[in-house]
C-alpha cells in the first residue's frame, strides 16, 4: 500500500510507504511516543544513493556529530561536490536535525576535518526541541485508528495550523517554521510530516524537485 501526501505540486513532496498496514488499530487506544532522545538513523538518501564507501562513512560520522552538537569531526577525504551531496542527504533524511547548517572543512593530506555549523546555540536548540516535542507529543497522543487515519489526522493538523508564507528564511526549510512560527513553505510542510512519520515508524521519503 502506498500512502502519499503532496505538499506542493511544483516543489516538494512526502511519500510515506508503510511496510505493514494493520487492518485496524484499536480506536480507543491513544499511542504514547518517547521523543526525549534524538534517534540517529540512516535514511532513504543514504540507503538508496550511489554513495561511495567513504561518502557513507562521512554521512554517518557527520550525522552523529550534528546529533551530539560537536564542533568538528574527522572524516575521509572527499571532493567539495561529494561533501555537499553528503550534507544534502543528511538534511533530507533527518528532519529532527532542524538546527544544522552546512559546515566547512580543512583538508590536509589523507585527513579531512569537517567543521559543523549550527543555526542556533546548543541551549537555544534544546529549548526549541522541547517546544517541538511538547506539541508533537500532544498531537501524537490524539491519534487513533488505522495507520492511514493517523497520517490523515496529522496531515490535516499541519495544514490547518500552518499558514503558507514564502518569507525566504532558513527556518522555512525546517520543522521550526511549522512548530514555532506556524508559517512555512512547501519544504516546512513536508519535513514536518516526515518528522511525524519517523516518530511513528512509518518509512517515508522527502522528495525535492520541480
Amino acid at each position: 500500500m502506498l500512502i502519499s501526501v503532496i505538499a506542493s505540486a511544483v516543489s516538494t513532496s512526502i511519500i510515506a510507504v508503510p511496510k505493514r498496514v494493520p487492518k485496524k488499530l484499536a480506536p480507543d487506544v491513544h499511542y504514547e511516543f518517547s521523543l526525549n532522545e534524538i534517534h540517529v538513523k540512516t535514511g532513504w538518501y543514504y540507503e538508496n544513493s550511489d554513495f561511495t564507501p567513504d561518502e557513507k562513512t562521512a554521512y554517518q560520522l557527520i550525522t552523529n556529530a550534528y546529533a551530539n552538537y560537536k564542533t568538528s569531526v574527522m572524516i575521509p577525504v572527499l571532493q567539495k561536490d561529494s561533501l555537499s551531496r553528503v550534507y544534502r542527504a543528511i538534511f533530507y533524511d533527518h528532519p529532527e536535525l532542524f538546527y544544522i547548517d552546512a559546515g566547512d572543512y580543512i583538508a590536509s593530506g589523507n585527513s579531512m576535518e569537517y567543521r559543523c555549523k549550527y543555526l542556533y546555540s546548543k541551549e537555544t536548540s534544546m529549548e526549541i526541541r522541547k517546544t517541538i516535542e511538547n506539541e508533537a507529543n500532544s498531537v501524537l497522543q490524539s491519534c487513533s485508528g488505522t495507520q492511514k487515519d493517523v497520517i490523515d489526522f496529522i496531515s490535516r493538523y499541519i495544514i490547518e495550523n500552518t499558514r503558507y508564507d514564502n518569507k525566504e528564511s532558513k527556518e522555512d526549510q525546517t520543522i521550526v517554521s511549522v512548530f514555532l512560527d506556524h508559517e512555512t513553505v512547501c519544504a516546512g510542510y513536508s519535513k514536518t510530516l516526515q518528522y511525524y512519520c519517523d516518530k511513528l515508524g512509518i518509512p517515508c521519503i522527502y522528495v525535492v524537485g520541480y
